[in-house]
Formats: structure tokens, sequence, C-alpha cells
């Protein structure tokens, strides 16, 4: 008989809860890819890049403590592109960032159906 995993049902909620953030920094991106500001604002995309570099972290983060190893990387993956995106072209480069949320958007879904 296998020993029961105390921390299930936390688990549990990190994986909702998880799947709740990567759905705001699909939304973050996609909002960022569509925002036009006046010729020579890079502030909007500077806000999303900085955003969505905030949110991946603490995803990778929390990812990592519940021993999530596949999507603690993926989700540090993007907070990079989304810092190096910033600083390289002083807003946000969407085409990184894209590929990078669909890894992690990949491996969200094979931990939430590990789930089921």
């Amino acid at each position: 008989m296998q020993p029961s995993d105390p921390l299930a049902d936390l688990r549990c909620r990190f994986i909702d809860r998880s799947r709740e953030r990567v759905a705001r920094l699909r939304a973050l991106l996609d909002e960022a890819t569509w925002r036009h500001g006046p010729p020579g604002d890079v502030a909007p995309g500077l806000a999303c890049a900085d955003a969505i570099a905030r949110l991946a972290h603490q995803l990778a983060g929390a990812a990592g403590t519940f021993g999530y190893a596949a999507v603690s990387e993926a989700a540090a993956a993007l907070e990079d592109r989304a810092r190096a995106s910033a600083e390289a072209v002083g807003g946000l480069d969407p085409q990184p960032l894209h590929e990078g949320m669909a890894v992690l958007e990949t491996r969200m879904a094979a931990l939430a159906a590990t789930r089921a």
C-alpha cells in the first residue's frame, strides 16, 4: 500500500491556479501583440513584457516548489524571453514569447491531464 500524498490537495489547487496564470499570461501576450501606441512609444510593450516576466517568474517558482520541473523550466524560459525582449528592442518582440508560451501551455496541459 502506498502512503497518501499529504500535499495532494495543495497540488490540485496549484494546478488549478496555474492554469489560470497560464491563461493570464496568454491574455497579456495577446494584448501586447495587438497593442499599438504612437510611433516611438515603447511604454505599452515594456509594461506588458514586465508583467509577463513577473507572472512567469512566480509560476516558475511555484511549479519548482511542487516538483513540476517541466512547467517550472518553461515558465523560467518565458520569463527570460520577456526580459531579453524588453532589453533588446526596448519593448516587446512577440515572436519568441509566442514560442515560449506554446511550450508552457503544452507542459501545463500535460500536467493538468495527470490530475484527471
